[in-house]
C-alpha cells in the first residue's frame, strides 16, 4: 500500500483518503488508504468502512453457520485455529 499512498497519480487526482485507525489499542492513527476508484467527477463516492477486524465475526461463521460448541469453538481459539 505504500507504494499507492507514494503514487503521483493518485495524489494527483486526490484519490487517497485519510482514515482513523487504531494501530495499537487505545493509539489510533490517521492512515492514508487508497479511496473509491474510479474517482468520478460528479459522484465521488467515499470510504464507509475499512472491512472487519481480523476474527471479527468468527462467532456468527463457526457458531451461526456451521454449528460450532462454544465449547468446540474456544479450544479452537487456545490451539491457534482460530
Amino acid at each position: 500500500a505504500e507504494d499507492i499512498a507514494k503514487d503521483p497519480h493518485f495524489r494527483a487526482r486526490s484519490m487517497l483518503e485519510k482514515c482513523e485507525v487504531e494501530v495499537e489499542p487505545g493509539r489510533p492513527e490517521r492512515i492514508s488508504f487508497p479511496g473509491v476508484v474510479p474517482k468520478l467527477s460528479r459522484t465521488p463516492g467515499r470510504l464507509r468502512s475499512l472491512g472487519p477486524e481480523l476474527g471479527q465475526h468468527n462467532d456468527e461463521i463457526y457458531g451461526g453457520l456451521l454449528g460450532m460448541e462454544p465449547e468446540g469453538m474456544e479450544q479452537a481459539r487456545r490451539g491457534g485455529v482460530i
